[in-house]
């Protein structure tokens, strides 16, 4: 249990087709490219910062239908259950 990592999609696949590997150095996971360049560490956006980031007007739809939905409103949702 100790190695496992929780991957988006598009990370998931990085690391399975080549782009990118995973190891874990001074009890912190570490991201190299193939290149051995490693993914640089950057301070995570406040709440309140990634909320300005992406709220707008437009709306999102699902590619199986569904009446769509704000980030505004997935935001909201989202912090509020995180609350």
């Amino acid at each position: 249990m100790d190695n496992l990592l929780n991957l988006c999609r598009r990370h998931h696949t990085a690391v399975h087709e080549g782009g990118m590997s995973i190891t874990r150095q001074a009890g912190r996971w570490v991201f190299p490219h193939r290149d051995g360049t490693v993914v640089r560490e950057l301070d995570p956006p406040t709440p309140g910062d990634l909320a300005r980031k992406l709220i707008t007007d437009s709306r999102i739809f699902p590619p199986h239908g569904g009446e769509g939905f704000t980030l505004d409103a997935c935001v909201t949702a989202l912090f509020h259950t995180a609350a």
